[in-house]
């Protein structure tokens, strides 16, 4: 009778081990492999040509074509561009010539304190090397200057700023109306950017 009840104990014993463990077992396999979240992607790695032709130039604001933003730890400039653009046609007195450029820049206070100046715009000719050279600002005859400040202000070290940028290169550095491979940089504030390759093609 004993050894009966001791078979009974030992099986209703085996079955509850054998339950706890299925149920364990699912839960350990639904904690180890959750599903991840799908995070929407802003920008792909690479912009067609075309969708440069659609940008508001002359903005700060970010587009389809800008770089993607390396997030606030980042410091420098970051530039796409089209791998081509078409000169205008011959007969076309009033075309315009635009070379378009999305940028994006972080940069220190304290270094643009310490490297004063402008964003430059440089254009190296790849086959004949000549280089161009332009300051990337709009001057605005009718805007009051403010005074300087009589005592200079000593940025914090942890202090940076910011901004996009989409321009036509060639407001800012004058380019011969030939064919021609340029390779294109921006400079500010002790940085420099990536280059970037951009062919000028004449149509037939």
């Amino acid at each position: 009778m004993k050894a009966n009840i001791v078979n009974i104990i030992c099986a209703l014993g085996l079955i509850f081990i054998a339950g706890c463990s299925a149920v364990f077992g699912q839960i350990s396999m639904q904690t180890a492999s959750p599903t991840a979240p799908t995070l929407p992607t802003r920008v792909s790695a690479m912009v067609n040509d075309s969708l440069f032709q659609e940008i508001p130039l002359d903005t700060s604001t970010q587009n389809i074509c800008s770089p993607t933003d390396p997030g606030i730890n980042w410091r420098g400039i970051s530039l796409r561009a089209p791998s081509r653009v078409v000169l205008p046609e011959k007969s076309a007195d009033d075309a315009a010539f635009i070379i378009p450029i999305c940028g994006l820049y972080l940069v220190d206070l304290e270094a643009a304190f310490n490297h004063p100046g402008h964003q430059i715009l440089v254009a190296t000719d790849v086959t004949s090397g000549d280089i161009f050279k332009g300051e990337i600002v709009k001057y605005d005859t009718d805007r009051t200057i403010p005074p300087p400040r009589s005592r200079p202000v000593k940025p914090s070290k942890n202090q940076a700023f910011g901004s996009y940028f989409n321009i036509n290169a060639v407001d800012y550095i004058k380019l011969p109306l030939v064919p021609a491979r340029y390779r294109i940089t921006v400079e500010y504030a002790g940085y420099q950017s990536n280059e970037i390759d951009i062919e000028v093609v004449q149509l037939p």
